[in-house]
Parts: C-alpha cells; sequence; structure tokens
C-alpha cells in the first residue's frame, strides 16, 4: 500500500511538471506571436548618425567576420561611427580592428586604448564602456558585445522606435513618461539574439539556454507586464 501511495504521488508530481512546462511553452510561443506583431515602420530616409560601442578583450572565434558584419549594413556608411575600446595596449585583438581599419577606409572605425588603472571600476567592460562613451559623436549610441554579428537591417530596426513618426501617442512601442501631460518617447531599446555556430558542449549549453530559457523568458515578462501605454 505504501508502494502504490508513494508510485501515485510520485506520478502526480511528474504530472503536474508536465503540465506546467506545457503551460509555459504555451505562453512563450504567446507571448513570441505578440512581440511578431508590433513592428514599427522602417523609414529609410530617417538616418540619424549612430556610434556603436563595442568594448572587446581577447580574440573571439569568428572576430573579424563579427566585426565586419557591421561595416556591411544596409545603412549609409558615413552616418556610422565604429567604436572598438581595449583595456590592453597589448591585446591581439587590436590587430583584428587594424586590419578591419584597412579593408574598410571608407568606415570610420577607432580603438580607444585605456589601461585599467585609469577606470578603477570593479566591471572591467563597464569601465571600458565609460572609456568609449567620451569619444562617442552622435546622439544615438549601440552597446555592441565582441561576439555579436549583425543582419544588414539591423539598425534600421533598432533605430525605427526612435523615429519621432513612431512615437504617436497611440503607438505600442511607447514607454509612459513620469509626467502624463508630457510627449512620450522611447529612451532605449533592446533585441533578442540567438547563440550560432556552438562547436563545443559549452557552447551548446549556452545556446540552448538562450533559445530556450532566457528569450522566452524575456518575451513572457514583456508580455505580461506591457501597459496600455506601451
Amino acid at each position: 500500500m505504501i508502494a502504490n501511495a508513494l508510485l501515485f504521488l510520485i506520478r502526480s508530481v511528474l504530472a503536474l511538471s508536465l503540465c506546467a512546462f506545457l503551460f509555459y511553452m504555451g505562453m512563450s510561443v504567446w507571448a513570441a506571436l505578440k512581440w511578431r506583431k508590433i513592428k514599427p515602420e522602417v523609414d529609410p530616409a530617417w538616418t540619424p548618425g549612430v556610434s556603436i560601442l563595442k568594448p572587446v578583450k581577447g580574440v573571439d572565434e569568428d572576430a573579424y567576420d563579427n566585426f565586419s558584419s557591421y561595416c556591411r549594413l544596409d545603412y549609409p556608411g558615413e552616418k556610422i561611427q565604429l567604436l572598438f575600446g581595449v583595456l590592453d595596449a597589448e591585446d591581439p585583438v587590436i590587430a583584428v580592428v587594424a586590419r578591419l581599419k584597412n579593408e574598410f577606409p571608407q568606415h570610420d572605425i577607432g580603438i580607444v586604448i585605456a589601461s585599467e588603472s585609469a577606470f578603477p571600476g570593479a566591471n572591467r567592460k563597464v569601465c571600458n564602456l565609460v572609456n568609449l562613451l567620451s569619444r562617442a559623436k552622435y546622439e544615438y549610441l549601440v552597446l555592441s558585445d565582441s561576439d555579436m554579428r549583425a543582419e544588414p537591417d539591423y539598425l534600421y530596426r533598432i533605430l525605427a522606435p526612435f523615429n519621432p513618426e513612431n512615437q504617436s501617442p497611440a503607438s505600442k512601442i511607447q514607454v509612459a513618461s513620469p509626467d502624463e501631460s508630457a510627449p512620450r518617447k522611447v529612451g532605449m531599446v533592446t533585441c533578442p539574439y540567438r547563440g550560432g555556430k556552438a562547436t563545443s558542449f559549452a557552447a551548446k549549453l549556452e545556446a540552448l539556454g538562450i533559445a530556450s530559457d532566457f528569450i522566452p523568458s524575456a518575451l513572457v515578462s514583456r508580455a505580461l507586464e506591457e501597459s496600455p501605454s506601451r
């Protein structure tokens, strides 16, 4: 009798866990579909200047291809400033950036080198970004990790919410201002990403975690917390 009761309890717990998993997966699909429906219009004529800040350290796999994807964007090259920041003058990634500058001379590509002692913060990446910020020349800033690779329409897509034409009171992409009488404006935009070219076991686990845990969690949270003013 005890064994049967224990087996029933185990089966019940497993069944409830499976139901909870299926419910959450359904919510994830619903949240993803809801997110895909909200796309601000892209205006090819609206091309403000953009400073792309990339804090780098060491040479990642496919580093050059990742970096060069920002030089192949479907966006006016003269409107893009691409800044790389390092905290070590001997960092081998400097040679990769030098190659990029040589092969894309028409682009505004710079590298900012600063010693770690000049920015004694606990988070070296943030220190690197602070140093880059001082050299940015455009109002619109894009923060991009060194291992990110962009699609050709990347800048058009992430800048679209900032376009005044997409910030009408009825816009679903707006963030409510603390002062309800003041104009609502978009202050920051982010976008989901996916893991690619995972070769090692650890990289495959990370890519799986991004696709099955991180991105669904972010989309479900966005869908549930979204207010009518957004």
